[in-house]
């Protein structure tokens, strides 16, 4: 019921959010997020969302590259922060004090992360497009489960030419991403091994979010 209810608030928020957004307004704002920039209204969407803000002053920094730690606390924040159950953390790295805590402690009991076989995290390794897409990926099966299978396997992945740079382990969730458009490439073709920047990670986490909220919408 506590779930219900919680996914239940995010869709009306949205819904409340997203009649903002149409109406160009947003209660975000940064000096340097330029309205002509590609990735102005997902920055400021999802910083009214609360799942990601800017510095003290007043920038987001969206050339930024992102960390695997700030990847997953904003996943963590897309998911509505669950209770964790252990307060034990898996990672030799993760440490009590840090504020992605109890966001790897919930990745790693969920299956969003899985972390390096040392039972390391490395939270400040930059994160990658396909490490993202993968975090992404394994929180739809968390939240959607069997939802997040259908129909992906057809995704045109042969329009990318490097499509074959793409790690064994992100296969699968790059095939998804594709077929659900959270990601269409850049210029240059999928980049699965460069690192993502901070507006990336605004895009692609609230591309994810749209995704699983229209997926609850129409269950």
């Amino acid at each position: 019921m506590k779930a219900l209810k919680s996914i239940m608030l995010l869709v009306v928020i949205y819904a409340l959010i997203s009649t903002s957004v149409q109406a160009d307004t947003f209660r975000s704002s940064f000096d340097d997020v330029s309205e002509s920039a590609w990735y102005h209204d997902y920055v400021l969407q999802i910083c009214d969302f609360g799942f990601m803000s800017g510095f003290n002053d007043n920038e987001f920094r969206p050339n930024n590259l992102s960390t695997r730690a700030q990847a997953i606390q904003v996943l963590y924040k897309v998911a509505n922060t669950p209770d964790v159950q252990s307060d034990i953390s898996q990672f030799s790295d993760v440490k009590a004090n840090s504020y992605y805590y109890n966001a790897a402690l919930w990745g790693k009991e969920n299956g969003i992360v899985t972390g390096y076989e040392d039972q390391t995290f490395r939270p400040n390794r930059r994160v990658t497009r396909e490490e993202l897409i993968c975090m992404c990926y394994h929180l739809s099966l968390y939240q959607i489960g069997e939802l997040a299978y259908s129909d992906w396997q057809d995704a045109d992945v042969d329009k990318f030419e490097d499509f074959n740079d793409v790690s064994a382990f992100a296969e699968d969730a790059v095939k998804w991403a594709v077929k659900y458009e959270l990601i269409s490439g850049t210029q240059k073709g999928l980049e699965p091994k460069r690192a993502v920047t901070r507006a990336e990670l605004a895009t692609i986490a609230l591309t994810y979010f749209r995704y699983w909220v229209d997926a609850h919408s129409t269950d």
